[in-house]
């Protein structure tokens, strides 16, 4: 995760998501990124709950989508008080069907907070697993 909050850099975040499919190309997704941003006043942690749309289109293994949503992220510190912001995210990427159930993803995806004041960008890879 590439991040402008209270000073720029990067760090790892763990992703943990899930969604609900509304109809063939139209998904419902929840979940939260947290990490472990560094910045000008030291360390602090970043937790982003957030619900997001998703579009997809193709009927093979091979289904890009577009997404956005929004949430809220929570920055906190030893040095400066907890900060609540809102958040807009926006993303784009790929899934690519692996077996029955099982799936890859690739997504990009940005996120603004309290109004695009500070910002998130991350790459996200993993694999998936369809519960039916």
């Amino acid at each position: 995760m590439d991040y402008d909050l209270s000073g720029t850099g990067s760090t790892v975040p763990i992703v943990v998501r899930g969604t609900k499919a509304l109809t063939g190309n139209l998904s419902l997704e929840f979940g939260g990124m947290f990490a472990t941003p560094h910045q000008q006043f030291g360390g602090s942690s970043f937790l982003a709950p957030e619900v997001r749309l998703t579009y997809s289109w193709g009927k093979g293994r091979f289904r890009p989508f577009v997404s956005g949503g929004g949430g809220f992220a929570v920055v906190r510190s030893d040095v400066v008080d907890t900060r609540w912001r809102e958040s807009l995210t926006a993303g784009g990427g790929a899934r690519v069907r692996l077996g029955d159930r099982v799936y890859a993803v690739g997504e990009m995806r940005l996120r603004g907070l309290n109004n695009f004041a500070a910002s998130t960008a991350e790459w996200l890879g993993g694999i998936g697993w369809e519960l039916r």
